[in-house]
């Protein structure tokens, strides 16, 4: 009986570095993103943590608003059409929003002035968001970060 108990127990103590896995937002949900405007930059970066990765998409979008609030709500608007669902209501700087539909996708949506990432550890999400702001128009621009949590 010992010897059937010990290599479980042994499996069960494991730590998940020893099982690494990365996670990331469904394509699918990505492309319902792309839905809100024009899309002029995207990019990810990774977060590792205890053997799980998550993988953030991130995508600057242009809206066609005048102003990050206007841009915000039409946002919101267009992904509920799509059956997402506001998670957390920080509007008009910040909104999260979750999808059904799409597992344990969320978005997380706010201004591009607003925005803030670790350019030491990401340098190319400042860099798509020097790019988006010199194609830009006269609207709002907005950082979609589409994410999946662990299951």
């Amino acid at each position: 009986m010992a010897v059937l108990l010990c290599p479980l127990l042994l499996v069960a103590g494991c730590r998940s570095e020893y099982f690494p896995r990365t996670v990331k937002a469904d394509p699918g949900a990505v492309r319902e993103l792309r839905n809100v405007g024009t899309v002029l930059e995207e990019t990810s970066f990774e977060i590792p943590w205890d053997g799980l990765t998550t993988v953030y998409e991130v995508l600057i979008v242009d809206a066609g608003s005048s102003d990050t609030p206007k841009a915000l709500g039409k946002a919101v608007e267009v992904l509920r059409k799509s059956g997402w669902e506001v998670r957390t209501d920080r509007l008009p700087e910040w909104v999260e929003l979750t999808s059904a539909k799409w597992g344990n996708t969320s978005v997380s949506m706010q201004g591009i002035d607003d925005y803030q990432y670790d350019e030491l550890f990401y340098p190319q999400v400042g860099t798509a968001i020097k790019d988006a702001r010199a194609r830009a128009g006269t609207g709002a621009l907005m950082v979609l970060e589409a994410y999946r949590s662990d299951e």
